[in-house]
């Protein structure tokens, strides 16, 4: 009981924090932003990468949870590891063939991801997702690695995720704040 407690304090904590972080992120993109061209080209880029993290990861997360969780009840934790370790290897070449993809392909992507956007808009969208063209990478290797954190009940690690996500959110507008002036 006293570590259900334990962990019931940090899962509460690590929301409040990320909440917060995540009010703080809203807060930076709207005091830098407005309804500009830069915060809608970050967030019609961002919303490129959201559609292959809900779907691709997605999937492979469950997929790879469950395989692994058979193999920890079935076998010893070596082969499991070892599964994991040939996933990983997978993720890695096939996450980076996508990101590479992604960034070869920023332009025609900006067309279907936003067709009405000008040419100053567009030129920032594909600047955008450019800058976000390895997300996927990341975004695959931290998949797999939450996958195994939450099999061993890790949740105060994979509840972190959200956290990170705003920071890199933060540090993305930061960086292109200098384009709001630009762009206007």
């Amino acid at each position: 009981m006293q570590t259900i407690g334990k962990s019931f304090k940090i899962l509460t904590i690590i929301t409040i924090v990320e909440k917060i972080l995540s009010f703080l992120f809203q807060s930076i993109i709207a005091s830098n932003f407005g309804a500009t061209i830069v915060s809608d080209s970050y967030f019609s880029a961002s919303e490129l990468f959201t559609l292959v993290n809900e779907t691709v990861l997605g999937a492979m997360t469950v997929a790879v949870l469950n395989r692994f969780t058979v193999l920890t009840e079935k076998t010893d934790d070596n082969k499991a590891f070892q599964y994991i370790s040939d996933v990983l290897s997978f993720v890695v070449f096939f996450m980076l063939i996508i990101s590479v993809l992604i960034y070869l392909s920023a332009e025609p992507l900006s067309l279907i991801i936003a067709p009405g956007y000008d040419l100053k808009g567009r030129l920032l969208l594909i600047r955008n997702i450019k800058l976000m063209a390895f997300t996927p990478f990341i975004l695959g290797i931290a998949s797999v690695c939450l996958a195994v954190l939450r099999q061993k009940k890790r949740f105060e690690i994979t509840a972190l995720r959200s956290f990170f996500i705003s920071t890199v959110g933060i540090s993305c507008i930061l960086f292109l704040r200098d384009q709001n002036d630009n762009a206007d």
